[in-house]
């Protein structure tokens, strides 16, 4: 059984020939986490999809810092980026990205853009490197809670063909149901024999 794209884990001890029991994880809403901090932030949130014009997206969150990715000749322009869960959102307090060797500033600077999107299709912009980009660990943080980007979607944006060479991107804060209401309702999923009823 399965609430809201969770799995209920049965209860044996508690369930019946009249009833069944299952327990169900926390359930981080953003109504949830605003209120009643119910998920911790993670320092390294994870997309659960990568996309992305350069090669090898992963590599970008892997850990490894030397690992310079690569882009097409062909691409005038490049981006990567990563989704969350259908109907989660990544509730953001901080990115940081890990700059190799930087030969020209100019290619970063007000160009590489952070960006959210609730659809995949329209983004809005959320940050830019300024003049103080350097190599090693930049970081861009949001104070407030209130200020926090909720997206399913994120991406980094360069017109730039070269302006989004990273080495390591690092997000903190939380996947949580987009749902700022005090109550959620979702549906509920029983599967039987390799099919859902």
């Amino acid at each position: 059984m399965t609430i809201c794209d969770e799995k209920c884990e049965f209860l044996p001890d508690l369930s019946d020939s009249s009833k069944t029991v299952c327990k169900m994880p926390k359930m981080s809403t953003v109504y949830s986490n605003e209120n009643y901090k119910i998920e911790t932030p993670k320092d390294d949130l994870r997309f659960r999809k990568t996309f992305g014009n350069i090669n090898t997206v992963s590599k970008m969150f892997d850990g490894n810092l030397m690992v310079m990715p690569t882009i097409s000749s062909s691409e005038s322009e490049c981006v990567f980026g990563g989704s969350f869960k259908t109907n989660h959102v990544g509730m953001l307090s901080q990115v940081k990205y890990f700059m190799g060797e930087i030969s020209d500033k100019s290619i970063y600077v007000d160009k590489l853009t952070f960006q959210g999107s609730s659809d995949n299709t329209t983004w809005t912009d959320l940050f830019q490197p300024d003049d103080n980009v350097h190599e090693g660990w930049n970081y861009h943080k949001w104070e407030s809670s209130t200020d926090y980007p909720r997206y399913r979607f994120y991406r980094f944006y360069n017109n730039e063909r070269k302006g989004c060479l990273l080495t390591e991107i690092k997000m903190t804060g939380v996947e949580t149901v987009d749902n700022a209401d005090a109550s959620y309702s979702c549906p509920v999923a029983l599967e039987m024999n390799d099919a859902v009823v």
